[in-house]
């Protein structure tokens, strides 16, 4: 890591744990690493703006959660690397732990009824993160943190690539996700490992590129929009669900009786069940109860089974 200070500022002597590569108080006196203090503006304003959307858009509480825990690690970060005070460190470190738990919880419930809660798991998580805090704080020691987080985030990681296996998951979004944090955590790593040299480098640019060489900056701009893409995963798959819903209650319309599932008003049904749904997400059948039950024989039936047998 760093030395602890390059130059005095307004906050004192450090306190904190860990002092990353960005000199310290050079930019100005009242921010010891500017460019780490400003990166976290990507985990505070997309977290705004997507908390207001989800609690307009009356998304459950747990989508709102989430964006405010983005929001509280963000803030908490860049309070941190403002003042390097070990208190800013804790309000840093821990709602990373706390916020990545209820990412936990809100990936898990991505395939549950609204509102169900899921106590023995809710109870978990919260004892883990208490047990995480307790320890930490009594250690001080950041890799026991690391180490904490990392489980939480392989969690989220295995259970993402068990979503994919959904017919109607945005893969798309999920590997903008992965590719971005991943990029951050290559260079988080990079930054941690290979300091020296990069502070060598960076004494060799003019002031105009020097930025461009924060690496821990990058690992806040591009591990807090991963974080804000993958949250995004998981109400763009309900949005589906909700999507599903409706045209269930449409093809009801088509359904109350059984001279329409039987007779030639069938095409109705086809073109709403089969040709709306299967042309969207092709490994997944919607049909009615009463067409499952009435037509099985029916071409239609054989077709849609064919084209989107779950």
């Amino acid at each position: 890591m760093a030395p602890v200070a390059d130059y005095p500022g307004v906050w004192g002597k450090a306190t904190a744990t860990i002092d990353w590569c960005e000199e310290n108080y050079v930019v100005t006196e009242y921010v010891a690493e500017f460019w780490n203090t400003i990166s976290n503006l990507a985990m505070i304003i997309p977290p705004i703006l997507a908390g207001i959307k989800a609690y307009q858009e009356k998304l459950e509480t747990r989508y709102v959660v989430s964006f405010f825990s983005i929001l509280v690690v963000g803030i908490g970060s860049w309070c941190f690397h403002m003042t390097l005070l070990y208190e800013m460190q804790l309000f840093d470190e821990l709602p990373m732990i706390w916020g990545s738990c209820i990412f936990v919880f809100d990936l898990f419930h991505s395939f549950t009824p609204p509102k169900y809660q899921n106590l023995p798991m809710i109870l978990c998580l919260v004892l883990y993160s208490f047990i995480i805090t307790a320890v930490y704080i009594s250690i001080k020691n950041p890799i026991f943190h690391e180490a904490a987080y990392a489980v939480l985030v392989f969690t989220l990681f295995f259970k993402s690539v068990d979503m994919l296996r959904r017919p109607n998951s945005s893969r798309a979004l999920f590997f903008t996700a992965l590719a971005t944090y991943g990029t951050g955590f290559i260079i988080w790593n990079i930054d941690n490992f290979f300091c020296h040299n990069i502070r060598e480098f960076r004494g060799t640019l003019t002031s105009t590129f020097r930025p461009l060489t924060q690496l821990h900056a990058w690992w806040h701009l591009l591990a807090g929009l991963g974080t804000y893409i993958h949250v995004l995963y998981r109400p763009l798959w309900e949005s589906h669900i909700i999507m599903y819903q409706k045209q269930w209650r449409r093809m009801d319309q088509y359904t109350k009786t059984d001279d329409i599932i039987a007779g030639s008003d069938i095409s109705t049904l086809q073109e709403v069940a089969c040709h709306h749904m299967c042309s969207k997400v092709k490994k997944v059948m919607i049909v009615s109860k009463k067409a499952y039950q009435g037509s099985s024989q029916h071409p239609f039936f054989r077709q849609c089974t064919e084209m989107c047998c779950v």
